[in-house]
C-alpha cells in the first residue's frame, strides 16, 4: 500500500509538470471524448485549500474512489445500484484505476482539477459477469433534442429566450453517453414544425429535421406546470426501444421556476442516457450466449460479419451491442457452444478465441487452414 501511495504521489507531480509545460495540454480535453465506456471524461474534483502537492494526491484518491461509483452507475441499470458494494468487493481496488490524465488545474480559492480517468475494463467486466449483473457498453451517438415549453395557452419551441432550451443546453453539455443537439431554429425548421405539431408527435417531420443534424434519433422534451409542480416528458423518435422519461418536481423546493427547470433538465438528460443504455445491456446469464469482439478494418465489415453469423444454422440470434470505428461487440446466442460454432466459422476462414470473459474473432492464416485440412488420426 505504501508503494502505491508513493507511486500515485510521483505520478501526480509528474502530471502537474506535463499540464504546465506540454503545448498539447490545451487539446487534451478533446482526446476521444466519450469513446471508451470505462473512462470518465472531464471528471472534476474540488479540494479545500492546502499544500498543492497534497491536494493533487487527495484529488486523485477522491477520483479513484468516487469515480468508480459513478462509473458503475453509468454502466449498470438503476435497479442494480444497490449491488455495487458486492462488485467492489470483487475488485482489486488498488489496481482498478488503470490510467489518468489531468486536463486542467486551478488553485484559487479551492483546488479544482479536471481529469480523464480510465478503469480496468477486464477486472470490472469479470466482477459484473460473475455476479450476473447486466451492463452497457453503449458509446452513444447524436440525438436531436427539441425543447418544448408548454405554459398554456403559450407554447415555446424555437424562441431564443426559451428558459427550457437554456436549461437543456447547459445540462446536455455534460451528457455522459449521448450527444444531444439542440436545433438552430431557422425559418425552414420553424415552418416545418410548430409547437403544436411537436406536442402531438409529428414523428416524420421531427426525424426529417434530425437528418439536418446528421442523426436518425430525436427526443421531444416537453416541460409544463401542473398543480404547482413542474412536469417533464421526453419521448423518443427513431428506431430505438429506449423508454421515455417522465419527471415531476415540486417547484417550491427549488426556490423558483427557472431553478426547477435547471434541476429537471439535469435529471432528464441523465435518465435519457440511462434509458438508452438499457437497450444495449450485455447479459451473461443465458446459456449458449457468447460475446464476440471484432475490430473492423473498413466500412461494411460489421454488416458482413453479422450476415455470416446469421447464416450459420446453429446461431439463434445476433445482436450488435457496441460499435465504434475500431472496435465492436456482438452478442451471439448459439446452440451447441463454441466448438460447433468454430467449425462453421472455419469454412469462412474465421475463428473465435477466448480473451477473458469474451471471445475475439480473427481470420485463420493460410498455414493454419492447411494444417486443419490434414487428415486426423482418430483416438481409439
Amino acid at each position: 500500500m505504501a508503494l502505491i501511495c508513493i507511486m500515485k504521489t510521483f505520478f501526480a507531480i509528474l502530471l502537474s509538470v506535463c499540464v504546465l509545460w506540454s503545448p498539447t495540454a490545451a487539446m487534451a480535453q478533446d482526446e476521444s471524448r466519450g469513446h471508451d465506456p470505462f473512462t470518465l471524461y472531464d471528471y472534476t474534483v474540488h479540494i479545500v485549500p492546502g499544500n498543492p502537492d497534497v491536494r493533487r494526491e487527495q484529488a486523485l484518491e477522491y477520483a479513484e474512489k468516487h469515480g468508480l461509483d459513478e462509473l458503475l452507475q453509468k454502466l449498470t441499470p438503476r435497479q442494480y445500484w444497490d449491488r455495487h458494494e458486492q462488485v467492489k468487493e470483487r475488485l482489486e481496488l488498488d489496481n482498478v484505476l488503470e490510467k489518468f490524465s489531468i486536463i486542467s488545474e486551478e488553485y484559487s480559492p479551492k483546488y479544482v482539477a479536471s481529469m480523464n480517468i480510465t478503469f480496468n475494463r477486464d477486472m470490472i467486466e469479470k466482477a459484473l459477469t460473475d455476479l450476473g449483473i447486466p451492463y452497457s457498453l453503449a458509446r452513444g451517438g447524436q440525438v436531436l433534442m427539441l425543447p418544448l415549453l408548454d405554459l398554456s395557452p403559450r407554447q415555446m419551441l424555437w424562441e431564443e429566450d426559451n428558459p427550457w432550451r437554456t436549461a437543456l443546453m447547459s445540462a446536455s453539455d455534460v451528457s455522459d453517453t449521448l450527444s444531444f443537439k439542440l436545433p438552430a431554429g431557422d425559418m425552414e425548421e420553424m415552418s416545418m414544425l410548430t409547437p403544436e405539431m411537436a406536442a402531438y408527435g409529428a414523428g416524420d417531420v421531427i426525424l426529417n429535421i434530425g437528418k439536418n443534424y446528421g442523426t436518425n434519433y430525436a427526443t421531444v422534451c416537453r416541460a409544463g406546470i401542473r398543480q404547482n409542480q413542474l412536469t417533464v416528458n421526453c419521448d423518443w423518435y427513431g428506431e430505438t426501444a429506449a423508454r421515455p422519461v417522465d419527471i415531476t418536481l415540486p417547484i417550491v423546493e427549488f426556490g423558483g421556476f427557472e431553478e426547477a427547470l435547471q434541476a429537471a433538465a439535469k435529471t432528464a438528460v441523465k435518465r435519457l442516457n440511462e434509458n438508452w443504455r438499457e437497450t444495449t445491456l450485455v447479459r451473461a446469464d443465458k446459456p449458449g450466449r457468447l460475446f464476440i469482439r471484432f475490430s473492423p478494418s473498413k466500412a461494411g465489415d460489421i454488416e458482413q460479419l453479422t450476415t455470416i453469423l446469421k447464416d450459420i444454422p446453429i446461431v439463434k440470434e445476433v445482436v450488435l451491442k457496441m460499435f465504434s470505428r475500431y472496435d465492436s461487440l456482438l452478442q451471439v446466442d448459439v446452440f451447441g457452444g463454441v466448438g460447433p460454432l468454430n467449425a462453421q466459422l472455419a469454412q469462412k476462414r474465421l475463428v473465435i478465441e477466448p480473451m477473458g470473459k469474451v471471445w475475439v474473432l480473427r481470420q485463420i492464416r493460410a498455414q493454419e487452414a492447411a494444417n486443419q485440412n490434414q487428415p486426423q488420426v482418430e483416438a481409439p
